[in-house]
């Protein structure tokens, strides 16, 4: 099918949602959690010594810095850190 692509979207009942998007549109939302560090380089080192998997090592993006892990049941997280404003 091609190249996977994420959307991030709030919602107040995940449960809900997933069910009308996999009703409404047959999409299986996958759950993945994003998370804003002030420093991604402690926040990775700390990730690596409770033992996740990481899936992508930190790396300059167009937002910032981010790196990827799986958690121990299999679901994504992200953590990223904005570059410093300067001015």
């Amino acid at each position: 099918m091609g190249e996977k692509r994420s959307v991030a979207l709030q919602v107040r009942d995940f449960a809900a949602s997933a069910l009308f998007y996999r009703e409404a549109f047959g999409i299986e939302l996958q759950l993945e959690a994003a998370f804003e560090v002030e420093d991604l380089e402690e926040a990775h080192a700390r990730a690596l010594s409770a033992g996740a998997e990481v899936v992508r090592e930190p790396d300059d993006g167009p937002a910032g810095r981010e790196a990827v892990y799986r958690d121990p049941d299999g679901n994504l997280v992200s953590m990223f850190s904005r570059p410093a404003r300067h001015g």
